[in-house]
């Protein structure tokens, strides 16, 4: 699941297990909390963050929008499944040694 830091990010408890969550937040201090759902859920997580303010819009609605550097965040989704790919394969390895 790749998403910008907010409420969608909730559904990460719906996922399976193994599973990774890449948060992007717009700013530094964004709160942790999705990153503590992802560790009680035993998922995945990688985090990108805005450094550049200059990179936060405002909408015309009021609300703003980030730009997202796209080959950062790409770089944080491909180590995420690399490591769910391990983590899938140790769980594997676990149920077989039990048999």
């Amino acid at each position: 699941m790749v998403s910008m830091h907010g409420a969608a990010l909730a559904y990460g408890l719906l996922l399976p297990p193994h599973a990774g969550i890449v948060e992007m937040w717009p700013q530094e201090g964004m709160w942790r909390c999705y990153e503590h759902i992802a560790a009680w859920a035993g998922l995945s997580y990688r985090r990108w963050v805005n450094t550049d303010p200059a990179r936060v819009k405002l909408m015309p609605d009021g609300g703003d929008g980030t730009e997202v550097d796209v080959d950062t965040v790409s770089a944080a989704v491909a180590e995420l499944v690399v490591e769910v790919i391990r983590s899938k394969q140790r769980a594997k390895e676990e149920i077989g040694a039990r048999r």
